[in-house]
């Protein structure tokens, strides 16, 4: 099968050919590990998610919030594209960068990529790029971060990601 279509039947529910429907989307939540009773927090539990909605045929709204059990948060979305060499393909999109900073010394954007493995799908980021404007502002790593596939969120409008449908 082609990694291509196999990432995307792993991240989102893959429509017949002439259905016409809402965007398949899919939503993947992992519980953080427990907070250090010194930390007072609004919940008593943390999670982080990773939600992937079919835009159009090859184009992905992506979702990722990441939180900590010391109690930082941070939300990167964008527009995915899948990108990639056959049978190493995945999505990616770039972070928009905040005007009021200054350019990036690299003159390339940070670009965040999901990647398949046979259990998760992972995150990257394309480290040069996003050294020099890190994701998240540096408070919580974003490359590496994990979200096993047995955490997929069925159905996924019961989850949390795209919370503002």
């Amino acid at each position: 099968m082609n990694r291509a279509l196999l990432l995307a039947t792993a991240a989102v529910a893959i429509l017949p050919a002439g259905v016409t429907a809402q965007p398949a989307e899919a939503c993947y939540v992992r519980l953080e590990p427990a907070t250090p009773v010194s930390i007072p927090l609004a919940s008593d539990t943390v999670s982080s998610h990773l939600g992937i909605r079919r835009n159009r045929a090859k184009l992905f709204d992506v979702e990722i919030s990441l939180s900590t059990p010391g109690g930082a948060n941070c939300t990167l979305t964008g527009l995915a594209r899948v990108r990639g060499t056959p049978g190493q393909e995945g999505l990616a999109f770039p972070l928009r960068r905040d005007a009021t900073l200054p350019p990036s010394p690299t003159g390339v954007p940070c670009q965040v990529f999901v990647q398949l493995t046979p259990t998760a799908l992972v995150l990257a980021t394309s480290e040069e790029a996003c050294a020099a404007m890190p994701p998240c502002g540096g408070m919580i790593p974003v490359h590496g971060q994990r979200f096993e596939l047995a955490g997929k969120v069925e159905p996924p409008d019961k989850g949390p990601c795209f919370a503002q449908r």
